[in-house]
C-alpha cells in the first residue's frame, strides 16, 4: 500500500502579500508545533532563515519521508547518531543553493563523522508538473537524497575518490558518493538510497544522475563529454 502522510495544519500568520518571509522567531514557533515528530522534537536540528514557503515545502516533504519505513529509518538514524556524537544539522531556508556541506571535510571521510549544513533551496530543481508527480513527492525525494548525504557525513563514510595528481583530475571526486546515494549500479542494493525511497512511495527509480559535468549511469559507468567509461576501476 502506498504510504500516506499527515495533513499538516499550520496557524494563520499575518503575512504581507508581497513577502514569503517571516521572522526567525516565528519559524522557531512553527518548529515547536510541527506535526512532524522529527522536526518538533529534534534537539540536534536548527533552522536558519525566514522563508516561510520553503519551510512549509520542507515540512511537507519531511512528513512524507516520516510516513515511510525507509524514511523513518533514515530520520531516526540521523537523529540518534547526531545526539551520540553531539553534532548538529543546520538547515538554511534562505539559501540560493541546494546541497549539503560537511562541517569538517576530513571527518566526513575518515569514519569519525561530522555535522552538516543543508542548504535547502527546493526551487533549485524544476518541478516536472507534466509527469504526474505530486509536488510533495518531488520535494520528498530531493530532501531524502540530501539527508542521505547528511547521514554519510555523520558516519564519516562519504565516498570521495581523488587522483594522486589532483591537478589532472577532470571529474568530481564525489561521483561514487552520488551513485551510492541514488542507489545506482553496484549500489542498487543499499539499504538506504533514494531509489529505495522512490520504490516505497510508488515513484519510478532513477536510472541515471547528473552531477557537475558528468552523467552517472545505472551500469557502473559515467559519461563525461562524449566519453563513457567505468565509474571506478573496481566496479
Amino acid at each position: 500500500m502506498r504510504p500516506t502522510s499527515l495533513n499538516l495544519t499550520l496557524p494563520s500568520l499575518p503575512l504581507p502579500s508581497s513577502s514569503n518571509s517571516i521572522s526567525a522567531t516565528d519559524i522557531q514557533s512553527l518548529v515547536k508545533i510541527s506535526g512532524v515528530r522529527w522536526v518538533k522534537n529534534n534537539q540536534q536540528l536548527c533552522f536558519h532563515g525566514t522563508d516561510l514557503k520553503i519551510y512549509k515545502h520542507l515540512e511537507a516533504a519531511l512528513d512524507k519521508i516520516e510516513s515511510t519505513d525507509t524514511g523513518r529509518t533514515l530520520l531516526n538514524c540521523i537523529e540518534l547518531t547526531s545526539r551520540l556524537k553531539s553534532e548538529k544539522l543546520a538547515i538554511h531556508l534562505d539559501s540560493a543553493e541546494l546541497g549539503v556541506i560537511a562541517h569538517c571535510n576530513t571527518d566526513a571521510e575518515n569514519s569519525r563523522g561530522t555535522g552538516s549544513d543543508f542548504h535547502c533551496n527546493l526551487n533549485a530543481v524544476e518541478y516536472p508538473c507534466a509527469q504526474g508527480i505530486s509536488l510533495v513527492d518531488f520535494h520528498a525525494c530531493i530532501v531524502f537524497h540530501e539527508l542521505l548525504h547528511v547521514f554519510h557525513n555523520l558516519n564519516g563514510e562519504r565516498l570521495k575518490v581523488e587522483s594522486s595528481q589532483p591537478e589532472l583530475q577532470t571529474h568530481s571526486p564525489l561521483l561514487l558518493e552520488e551513485a551510492r546515494t541514488v542507489g545506482l549500479g553496484a549500489f542498487s542494493e543499499e539499504v538506504l538510497s533514494e531509489n529505495k525511497f522512490r520504490e516505497e512511495i510508488g515513484m519510478p527509480r532513477r536510472t541515471f544522475y547528473p552531477h557537475d559535468s558528468s552523467l552517472i549511469h545505472d551500469d557502473n559507468t559515467v559519461t563525461q563529454g562524449f566519453q563513457r567509461k567505468k565509474l571506478h576501476p573496481l566496479l
